[in-house]
């Protein structure tokens, strides 16, 4: 499994320890930043992608055929298209319980959680089936 942090930064300007998020994957990628022409090569064939500012359309959705889970590390859904994302069988959350601090102090365990429910593509999350479209 690899996870790639788009805006690294934003979440942890190096106060923070990624070291629980390594132990999960066996490639794990944080950029400090990432510009929006950066964003698909960025993301690659990584299977969770986390970010904050990053937009993440259709199109960077339909570049990474491994992509399972996007991981929003602040409030809202504003910067991703969730309708594409459920199109294509990718599972998307947002980090409601604001500071995004969280997600690194504790949320991993509710992360990692998600990732193994959503292994099975046919488990309905947030009240939408998500099915994996790339398999059928």
């Amino acid at each position: 499994m690899e996870i790639v942090i788009l805006d690294g930064y934003t979440i942890n300007p190096g106060d923070l320890s990624w070291k629980r998020l390594e132990l999960m994957c066996d490639k794990f990628t944080v950029f400090d930043t990432t510009p929006e022409e950066r964003v698909a090569s960025r993301i690659g064939l990584c299977d969770i992608l986390m970010t904050s500012k990053c937009r993440i359309t259709r199109e960077i959705m339909e570049q990474a055929p491994n992509l399972k889970y996007i991981g929003l590390t602040a409030t809202g859904y504003n910067n991703v298209d969730v309708e594409a994302a459920a199109d294509l069988g990718i599972a998307v959350t947002n980090d409601a319980g604001f500071p995004t601090t969280t997600f690194m102090m504790g949320e991993n365990a509710n992360f990692y959680y998600e990732y193994e429910v959503i292994q099975d593509m046919d488990t309905p999350i947030f009240g939408v089936d998500i099915i994996d479209s790339r398999n059928n």
